[in-house]
């Protein structure tokens, strides 16, 4: 039975170690090369053998420690990182230089004091660090890149720390890629010097909890939590021991139960802290314990149901004796109201939304149209440092001129808008509430902060440039030189001279490395990656290795892959944007050189449906002809033999997205898709979609990979568990093994590499990529190192050059070299044996190994717990087999020693006695190597022998008796009487012996 080393060392952490005893067995020879039929056969006959034993899987898990899959040991190789860092050519405009992006940028630090030292925390990248945000080009360090979570809520500095060096982080989901995915929630995350260590805290009581805000203040620290990606127990909470403890303060202190979706301190007072639910907006002056409803009539009114965010900003000027708080309210997604008040919400003043007409229709931060109402992310809004009057929002993105028939979102829409934005780029306001408001479009109140510095009606708004960040803002800040900073989409941006008109935007993104990728790919011709990205469009790199990458296709990327087997020295490149748009080709040579771009027609064929595109909607190309493709639909598969020109739909479901293998070097024909939690294979030109004879017996499939060698040979994984079946769906087995998962959503794709001396599976998970050869299948090691523990959302791994290649969401790109040649981790092997006991002791030894190997050949050592000698009976064996990389597998076996020695009987009696010693006793024993179970004379017989051997039966002269053990003589006879007595001992195992005892009764005087 196989066992999993890891889940050993875990319970031997509660239960303590046995000793164990080790012996080494040397590497055999090396095998020989094989061809692939051979190697596939001798694969199979291995799998086959290794699957024979069944299997059993632990967990293990406590309130204070959870099991992660990142407990596993991890071979040698390093994991490179390929960028982005930056894009250029990015959806931004005008902004120096190169209109860079990279990732979403969630929350933004600046330090109050030197204007060159920025924190950034992105929505899945982790956190990083400049110390020279003021150059063109700043240098950013990774922080986190080690630490369970790289997915940041909230960041602040702690106001109580003289030396700017305390810093505290939460944890929280707010990638704007579908279903909000990110790391597990683990709380929090604590620097004291300036990051350059942390220290997670929190633990168990903000276990599962979705950060939305911080507010570090000493020992005194208040949280703030919603329901967001499936956060548990929203609200506020409360620790006063530096983070060892919270509690929950909703539904308690005047506060009550619910999403809290912002925490916003007050300068003036530490003690002072702002937060929004649905229940109103509230104000604690006592460090968080205690609080105070503060909306008034109006405000109450428009808070409700389809509250889905509300946001805090506060101007404190302590010359000017100045303080100011502001409230945004977000309802569906777009701001429905914005408050002031200068009295800390004891008076609230409304002042108008930013909105600007649209060729007809009005519209606001958050246009109505999708993309847009993405206010639950998207919005920004920070108080202007100086001046009590001034604040400033954002919002997620431009909209077109509505054009002739003023409805937006229409073919005839058209650029520039309003206020002469030309592409899809940030929505920016600085709002003056010294002007009253008149709900006026444009307001008197606004003026906006990127684009036209011309526009007739907002005379004081625009940039010297017509510049604007990317689109979809979450924080803005002040650094110390007075610069406005802003983290969105598209990454991190300074905007100069933000009180008026006359500055620029700025990228700050440099190489700072925080793309979400979902889809990506490796061109071998020219080594070249492309991949589809949330938020940033198609990023494709601009050289070999290299960390800069080009935007070739803007607004949300779609699925890329690569033909660069159909023309030799030539590749051709597809992408496309969200739902298929803009879904192009080109051709590309070794140098990178490329062609013009082509649109692909995707025309239908025949009665096909109109194709149900996919947010990201998925592409294959086929393995054996790669200018033929398939694209995963809503509602159907679509095959193309023209490289998309023309498409057919096939009968059957959509995909999920990854879920399709298309094309086998034994079946050209073959399909392998996921779709919800059915697995559907084809084998046939024009046949249909079939589900595999057995169903798949799991949840919804999130990928499938299928042996290059054996197209019945498929893997398939759902949310947090590996299956294999050898007989195309026949049967399912699940190779889980030890990649436990910690928490929902951990694995998401699936490659096989059919090289080195094994084939391998590879999972790409939240932690990392994790893999086990196929002679081992549910024995799973971390693959190579310096990966940081980012969702893996994609894997392409390329033959010609053993390069695997991953698409992470957050953290952009990474390869591995020579990917086969990664160290597999040895095989155990056991058997149940039954060993007799060593003689004269109740135990044996005995080695449960049943020739466990290495596939690369190197030596192994091998360990048993216990180790032995093992007692009577059946004991449970664990044999640790662990290569000299430290890469280990275990089974289990049973040891059953069994006591075939027979008891010893001792007569405890003289060979003679000499009358008249009579009467006298005599009680017999037994020795055992176990125990003695009985012991007991059951008969006695006097006779004499005469001269000539005669046997004469003396009884009646002899007087003996016996009970249990013990024989009594009362009269011995005559002389050279023999008395003898039969006895019979029995031990605890059944074992039998007879022996007689004798005594002769000698003449007195010798003669």
């Amino acid at each position: 039975m196989k066992i999993r080393s890891f889940v050993f060392l875990l319970i031997s952490m509660v239960a303590g170690f046995y000793p164990v005893q080790a012996y080494t067995i040397e590497a055999p020879e090396p095998a020989p090369n094989l061809p692939i039929q051979e190697k596939a056969q001798q694969q199979e006959e291995l799998r086959a053998h290794t699957q024979s034993t069944a299997k059993a899987v632990l967990s293990f898990s406590t309130q204070s420690a959870a099991i992660s899959v990142q407990a596993l040991p991890a071979t040698s190789g390093m994991w490179i990182s390929q960028g982005p860092g930056p894009t250029q050519n990015g959806q931004t405009e005008n902004v120096s230089p190169n209109n860079e992006v990279v990732g979403a940028v969630h929350t933004v630090v600046a330090h109050p004091t030197d204007p060159d030292i920025l924190w950034i925390g992105s929505a899945n990248g982790g956190i990083w660090r400049t110390d020279n945000a003021t150059a063109v080009n700043p240098t950013w360090t990774s922080l986190i890149d080690d630490l369970p979570s790289l997915s940041i809520g909230a960041m602040e500095m702690d106001p109580t720390d003289a030396s700017n060096q305390t810093l505290l982080a939460g944890i929280g989901h707010f990638s704007s890629f579908s279903f909000r995915p990110g790391g597990p929630f683990i709380g929090l995350l604590r620097t004291t010097d300036g990051g350059t260590s942390w220290t997670n805290i929190g633990q168990p009581d903000l276990g599962g909890r979705n950060i939305t805000g911080v507010g570090p203040r000493g020992n005194t620290i208040v949280v703030s939590a919603s329901t967001r990606s499936n956060g548990t127990n929203p609200g506020v909470y409360r620790s006063t021991d530096g983070g060892t403890s919270f509690n929950l303060i909703s539904g308690a202190n005047g506060l009550p139960t619910g999403s809290a979706y912002d925490l916003v301190g007050d300068p003036s007072n530490t003690n002072r802290f702002y937060t929004g639910l649905t229940a109103g907006i509230f104000r604690s002056n006592d460090g968080g314990l205690s609080w105070s409803n503060i909306a008034d009539a109006t405000i109450a009114a428009l808070i409700g149901g389809s509250t889905n965010n509300i946001e805090f900003a506060v101007h404190n000027n302590t010359g000017a004796g100045t303080n100011v708080v502001y409230a945004a309210i977000i309802n569906n997604g777009q701001l429905a109201g914005l408050f002031r008040s200068a009295d800390q919400g004891g008076n609230w003043t409304a002042m108008d939304v930013p909105q600007t007409n649209e060729g007809g229709p009005i519209v606001g931060l958050q246009p109505r149209e999708k993309p847009g109402s993405q206010g639950s992310t998207h919005f920004s809004i920070v108080a202007d440092p100086n001046d009590p009057n001034i604040v400033y929002v954002g919002g997620d993105r431009q909209a077109r001129n509505a054009g002739p028939d003023m409805i937006l979102s229409t073919s005839d829409d058209t650029w520039p808008n309003f206020i002469g934005a030309t592409n899809f780029t940030g929505r920016l306001f600085r709002g003056d509430a010294s002007v009253a408001p008149t709900g006026g479009v444009p307001s008197p109140q606004w003026e906006h902060l990127t684009h036209l510095n011309t526009v007739g009606a907002i005379p004081g708004g625009g940039t010297a440039s017509s510049s604007s960040p990317h689109a979809d803002s979450r924080e803005m800040i002040f650094d110390a030189n007075g610069d406005l900073i802003e983290g969105d989409d598209g990454g991190i941006y300074r905007r100069t001279s933000p009180v008026d008109n006359t500055g620029d935007w700025f990228s700050l993104n440099s190489n700072l490395q925080t793309t979400e990728f979902h889809n990506i790919a490796y061109d071998t011709v020219s080594n070249i990656i492309i991949g589809g990205a949330q938020d940033t469009g198609t990023h494709e790199q601009n050289t070999t290795g290299g960390t800069t990458y080009t935007d070739i296709r803007r607004a949300d990327g779609g699925d890329v892959a690569v033909d660069d087997t159909s023309v030799a020295g030539q590749s051709t490149r597809y992408w496309s944007s969200q739902r298929l748009g803009g879904f192009s080709r080109r051709t590309c040579n070794a140098t990178n050189t490329c062609g013009a771009t082509t649109v692909i027609g995707l025309s239908l064929i025949g009665t096909s449906s109109v194709l149900a595109r996919q947010f990201v909607t998925p592409v294959e190309l086929n393995v054996t002809d790669q200018t033929r493709m398939i694209i995963g639909g809503s509602n159907s598969i679509y095959e193309s033999f023209d490289q998309g020109d023309n498409i057919q739909e096939l009968a059957g479901p959509g995909a999920n997205r990854n879920a399709m293998v298309y094309g086998h070097q034994n079946d050209s024909e073959l399909i392998v898709i996921g779709f919800a939690s059915r697995v559907l294979v084809r084998t046939t030109a024009n046949g249909a979609l079939t589900d595999t004879p057995t169903s798949f017996p799991a949840g919804p499939v999130r990928d499938v990979a299928v042996d290059p060698n054996d197209e019945t040979v498929f893997y398939a994984i759902d949310a947090n568990q590996v299956f294999e079946t050898t007989d195309a769906g026949t049967t399912w087995t699940d190779i889980t093994g030890n990649l436990t998962a910690d928490g929902t959503g951990l694995f998401r794709t699936v490659v096989y590499i059919n090289q080195g001396n094994a084939d391998r599976i590879v999972v790409g998970t939240n932690a990392g990529n994790f893999f086990s050869s196929v002679l081992d299948p549910d024995n799973w090691t971390e693959l190579g190192t310096k990966l940081p523990n980012v969702p893996v959302w994609d894997l392409d791994y390329d033959t010609t050059d053993d390069v695997l290649l991953a698409g992470t969401l957050g953290r952009g790109a990474w390869t591995l070299s020579n990917a086969s040649a990664e160290n597999l981790a040895p095989v155990a092997s056991c058997t149940n044996k039954t060993e007799p006991t060593d003689p004269g002791i109740c135990s044996a030894n005995a080695s449960i190994d049943n020739g466990s190997f290495d596939p690369d050949n190197d030596p192994i050592n091998l360990t048993q717990n216990p180790p032995g000698p093992y007692d009577l009976g059946m004991t449970g064996v664990t044999l640790h087999v662990t290569d000299t990389a430290g890469l280990m597998d275990s089974c289990m076996s049973t040891v059953t020693v069994v006591d075939l020695e027979p008891p010893v009987i001792q007569c405890n009696a003289p060979s003679t006695i000499t009358p008249p010693d009579a009467p006298i006793s005599f009680t017999v024993s037994a020795q055992d190597n176990c125990m003695v179970a009985t012991v007991a004379v059951t008969g006695f017989d006097c006779f004499k022998h005469t001269k000539k051997g005669k046997r004469i039966d003396k009884t009646s002269s002899c007087q003996v008796s016996f009970a249990g053990d013990t024989v009594t003589i009362d009269d011995s006879g005559g002389v050279d009487d023999h008395i003898t007595w039969d006895v019979t001992a029995t031990d605890g195992s059944g074992n039998v012996t007879n022996k007689v005892c004798e005594i002769v009764v000698e003449n007195p005087g010798g003669n």
